[in-house]
């Protein structure tokens, strides 16, 4: 009798498509937020936008991966963009524009942001979407 062998692989899925962390100033705090660009993103075509909030005391650099939109991004695409909330300096948690520790808005961060993708990938701007956990729900 003959015994066989089995092997499994298991290959992560692997997306070709690129993150890149960006910070622009805003009310006078260093803010961050990751855009994804798709694997086929090409500079002549326009792209639509999906903002993904984080929830209260989140962090986009986690949620990326409990809301992944990368491999819709790439199938749809789209240009993924991961804001991060503002950081209370007191209690080291985030949040968005009801609960944060300063009196800046978010919604105007968020407008600081589409002018900023609007200089460096190409976007439609009538094509500008959100989604969000918890808080982040809120803000979108």
């Amino acid at each position: 009798m003959k015994k066989l062998i089995y092997l499994f692989l298991f290959v992560p899925i692997l997306l070709s498509g690129q993150v890149v962390n960006h910070s622009i100033i805003f009310d006078g705090i260093n803010r961050e937020y990751l855009v994804y660009t798709p694997e086929n993103y090409d500079s002549s075509l326009e792209y639509p936008v999906l903002f993904n909030f984080h929830g209260g005391s989140g962090y986009a650099n986690n949620f990326i991966y409990t809301n992944d939109m990368r491999p819709i991004a790439d199938a749809a695409n789209f240009i993924a963009v991961y804001p991060q909330g503002a950081v209370d300096p007191d209690g080291g948690t985030t949040s968005w524009i009801h609960k944060a520790p300063t009196n800046h808005d978010d919604i105007f961060f968020v407008e600081a942001i589409i002018d900023e993708l609007s200089l460096d990938y190409s976007i439609d701007q009538s094509r500008i979407y959100a989604c969000g956990y918890s808080e982040g729900a809120i803000i979108s």
